[in-house]
């Protein structure tokens, strides 16, 4: 609902009321304009969302956490670029978000590439403006014997859980 009357209006009206008690007006001006201030939703939502416009990256937003913290983080009003591998899994959510009124990019992309990742960012800039936010969700693990590993998946397991993160946030 739309306020009329301001709070300089009120002021004055208590002013009035109170007559030669106008100096507790003055001292308990500060205190009602601070709860006035409280009521406003518009002041409260802000409050509650320190991250509204900032743009947030988060890296394995494909699934799991990585999906997970992109919902909470487009709750709470930041512009997402989702990142990771697979790339309808990414538009889904992207869209998902954008539904409930957020604002998402998907940025299907494999961190293990150097040259991709060294893309990444200047594409996100362009995209949406500077980085506030970096949440490196992308990782891989290995589930058995080391010496049963391939130098591949060693590898590409560095790349991103070390490398990727390391380069993302430099």
């Amino acid at each position: 609902h739309y306020q009329r009357r301001t709070l300089v209006d009120f002021s004055h009206d208590l002013a009035a009321r109170l007559g030669p008690r106008r100096l507790l007006a003055q001292i308990f001006r500060p205190i009602v304009r601070a709860w006035l201030l409280a009521q406003s939703p518009v002041l409260r939502r802000a409050r509650r969302t320190p991250l509204a416009g900032r743009v947030a990256v988060v890296t394995g937003a494909s699934s799991g956490i990585g999906a997970a913290t992109a919902r909470r983080l487009a709750s709470q009003g930041a512009c997402l670029a989702l990142v990771a591998r697979r790339a309808d899994r990414l538009d889904r959510l992207a869209e998902e978000i954008r539904r409930q009124g957020g604002t998402a990019r998907a940025y299907a992309m494999d961190l293990t590439d150097e040259a991709v990742r060294t893309r990444l960012v200047p594409a996100i800039h362009r995209d949406l403006g500077p980085i506030d936010v970096l949440v490196n969700c992308a990782g891989t693990a290995w589930y058995g014997w080391g010496q049963e590993m391939g130098w591949t998946t060693a590898r590409d397991m560095l790349q991103i859980n070390a490398s990727a993160t390391v380069h993302l946030t430099l």
